[in-house]
């Protein structure tokens, strides 16, 4: 299969490209080449597979690209960052697995802004293709999918207390949060079947691999799409200190996630004209919203002190080592876990229609003054400090708007990322209704009496100033950057609803980047749902008679 010319070639081997291999390559008559970045055989290794490896992994550069950001002006310009997967799978192989699809509002927003095809009733066959579980109603699930679906588990009694304690609190229990209605606290959906994370290689890409028209090229950093005119004909990479090319004759599709798909296409020649200027690249088409519409949930992590067990009491080598033993063994136990057992979508006024504020319980807490992806020096669960639980508080859907720029036309050197996280003063506002609701959930009799203290963001910040300069001061990445190759229609859209880059032909982005708004809670789950409907348009557009 050298020298060839390919029908597809997927650039990033993430949560999208994996599936758009298994997808594209399933007739054995066409052929495809996915191009990694990262390291090959890192996600069939146990600190992936088992779900708790997370807590190792997610910060190590063996394992994750780290992504600083410029200084953020509305969060005292700090500078901290974030993080994607830098293996097959990509953030599904190093995540927290919560599997969340989002509102039905989420996609109907798409739609309305302009995106044929991408309404609720439109996604949902594709989020039930991609599914196995047994959560919920056949109505909204898939029963037979490659991804496994599961509860948390094994469930803490001060996780079934903070689920008790939000009913008694006025927040609805509901038993299915992928289904008809988001609102509501509920054990978290994951993506673990079996003991074992379920990420997009695992389910998706291993299987593939073993087709004779599938090849997989891992530390191939893609440097920029060929153009002949405006047709992409091929990829310009990196492989073990080599420059390489490869040609498609069908279709390239970005897959890079939300800020590599646009440093890719800005070194390519797409992109802002000022851009292309000050770096002396060659402008192919000008898309000036390339890079632009920058988006993530900024999360304010609480913890506090409780008087029952934690996952906290497993922190010593010793006891890690046993856990470790048995999943090994049987695939079940503390690492047979993700980071979130409950979780909670609920509304800051009676006048909102959909859930605007997320909560996320963790059985367990961090050392005090690290944030989980960004500037965390090391995910460490602190024994010293005793038992403790964390609560992540994050906006649902943020009017906040960021943007990247090159740094330089090294693809090696992470682009610019201005973040603005907290441009928009609603998200000030919002974050601070969740403390309040966590602080009330926590006073309720079934966990109360076990709350020995809040640790963060203290008993001493009650006022709003208080919080609101707290939350400047300690909020950091939930690691969903998206939106930075918007679909739309409008001047800042780079690709149009079937995901092709506006102006040029044979060329897609398949990933996160494409996202006009974010949807509600974790993206995962949606980003895998793009990836089967762009495969599912790419096959019906290009093998059409």
């Amino acid at each position: 299969m050298t020298n060839k010319v390919w029908d597809y070639i997927i650039v990033g081997g993430g949560s999208a490209g994996c599936v758009l291999a298994n997808r594209l390559s399933a007739e054995p008559s066409r052929s495809v080449l996915l191009l990694e970045a990262g390291w090959g055989g890192l996600d069939r290794t146990p600190l992936v597979q088992a779900p708790a490896g997370s807590l190792y992994i997610a910060t190590s550069t063996l394992f994750a690209w780290k992504y600083p950001y410029q200084p953020d002006p509305t969060r005292a310009n700090r500078t901290d960052g974030t993080i994607a997967g830098k293996l097959l799978g990509g953030g599904s192989s190093i995540n927290g697995t919560m599997f969340i699809r989002g509102a039905a509002d989420d996609y109907d927003d798409w739609a309305r802004l302009g995106n044929d095809g991408w309404g609720y009733r439109d996604v949902l066959p594709f989020f039930k293709k991609l599914e196995r579980t047994a959560i919920g109603a056949e109505e909204y699930h898939g029963r037979g999918g490659p991804l496994g679906v599961e509860y948390a588990r094994p469930m803490l009694d001060i996780s079934h207390r903070f689920i008790e304690a939000a009913i008694e609190s006025g927040i609805p229990y509901n038993s299915d949060i992928n289904g008809e209605c988001l609102q509501g606290v509920s054990r978290t959906p994951c993506s673990i079947f079996a003991g074992t994370r379920q990420s997009t290689a695992r389910v998706y890409l291993r299987p593939a691999m073993k087709r004779r028209n599938l090849k997989v090229v891992t530390r191939a950093l893609a440097r920029k799409i060929l153009f002949d005119g405006k047709e992409a004909v091929g990829v310009e990479y990196d492989s073990n200190g080599r420059t390489e090319v490869a040609k498609a004759s069908k279709e390239i599709i970005l897959s890079a996630g939300a800020i590599r798909s646009p440093q890719i296409l800005l070194l390519s020649g797409i992109g802002p004209a000022e851009q292309m200027s000050r770096f002396r690249l060659p402008l192919v088409h000008e898309l000036r919203g390339v890079g632009h519409n920058y988006m993530d949930h900024l999360a304010a992590h609480m913890a506090f002190k409780v008087s029952l067990p934690t996952w906290c009491r497993e922190a010593s080598l010793g006891r890690q080592a046993s856990h470790i033993l048995k999943w090994v063994l049987r695939k079940d136990g503390p690492a047979d876990t993700g980071f979130s057992q409950a979780v909670a979508f609920v509304r800051s006024s009676e006048a909102l229609k959909n859930p605007d504020i997320q909560l996320c319980f963790m059985p367990f807490s961090l050392v005090p003054g690290d944030s989980p992806t960004g500037s965390y020096r090391k995910l460490t669960v602190p024994r010293k400090y005793g038992d403790m639980i964390m609560v992540y508080v994050s906006e649902c859907k943020p009017e906040s708007r960021g943007w990247l720029t090159l740094a330089s036309t090294r693809i090696l050197d992470p682009p610019l990322v201005y973040p603005n996280y907290l441009s928009s003063p609603k998200t000030l506002g919002k974050i601070v209704t969740g403390i309040e609701i966590v602080r009330r959930i926590m006073a309720a009799s079934p966990i109360g009496p076990h709350v020995k203290a809040e640790v963060r963001p203290g008993s001493d910040a009650r006022s709003t100033d208080a919080l609101q300069e707290w939350i400047r001061q300690e909020a950091g990445t939930m690691a969903h950057s998206s939106g930075t190759c918007k679909m739309g229609h409008d001047d800042s859209a780079v690709v149009d609803e079937k995901l092709r880059v506006r102006g040029v032909r044979k060329l897609r982005v398949v990933d996160a980047s494409i996202m006009p708004t974010i949807p509600s809670g974790n993206i995962n789950a949606p980003v895998i749902m793009i990836a089967e409907k762009a495969s599912d348009e790419i096959l019906c557009s290009t093998e059409r008679p």
